[in-house]
């Protein structure tokens, strides 16, 4: 869902000339879904069985909603090991 309130949606199967309109239309149903007061007692339920606080929840998909998801990978030869790993394979070889 924090991806598709990212504009991020995969694994759904969309191509074609539809495809960003379907994009468009998941983001509006997950920005409803978290902040709209008529999915409030859906969004909190799912919270409770999910042990969840609701408003720790709403805060971080308004940060996924107007910054979009966090980078959790590093770029291509920037990651901590990268020079470290490099290293190794200029002595051992690939």
């Amino acid at each position: 869902m924090l991806q598709d309130l990212a504009g991020k949606a995969q694994g759904h199967g969309f191509t074609g000339a539809n495809k960003q309109q379907n994009l468009a239309r998941l983001r509006d149903f997950a920005n409803r879904w978290f902040f709209d007061k008529d999915c409030q007692s859906d969004f909190e339920a799912w919270c409770d069985m999910s042990g969840f606080e609701p408003e720790y929840v709403r805060e971080k998909a308004r940060e996924v909603y107007e910054n979009g998801l966090p980078s959790w990978r590093a770029a291509p030869g920037k990651g901590v090991r990268y020079e470290y790993r490099k290293k190794y394979h200029e002595r051992n070889g690939p």
